[in-house]
C-alpha cells in the first residue's frame, strides 16, 4: 500500500496489515514502516538515517539488527511502533 504524508506530500510503501495479517513483516516492511514514519517524526527520521549508515558502513551490523527486529514476528506496523517505543 502506498501512502502520502499529508504534510510533506512524499510517498512511501507501507505493509498493508490487513492483507498480510497471516504473515510477519520482513526487514523491507519494517525498513519502509520506519521511513513512512519519519516524514512527520524527528525520532524516526533519526532512527532512519541511522540505520541508512549502518547499512552502509558496517553491513554485518545492520544484517543484525534487521534480523532481531524481524525476530519479534511484527505483524503490523503498529505492532512494530510499540516494541520500538516501549
Amino acid at each position: 500500500m502506498i501512502c502520502t504524508n499529508a504534510v510533506t506530500g512524499q510517498r512511501a510503501m507501507v505493509p498493508d496489515s490487513k492483507a498480510n495479517a497471516s504473515r510477519a513483516m520482513d526487514r523491507d516492511d519494517i525498513y519502509n514502516t520506519i521511513r513512512m514514519l519519519s516524514f512527520s517524526q524527528g525520532s524516526y527520521g533519526r532512527m532512519l538515517h541511522s540505520l541508512d549508515q549502518l547499512r552502509q558502513e558496517e553491513p554485518d551490523k545492520y544484517d543484525e539488527v534487521m534480523t532481531e527486529l524481524e525476530n519479534q514476528n511484527f505483524h503490523d506496523p503498529v505492532d512494530l511502533v510499540m516494541y520500538l517505543e516501549c
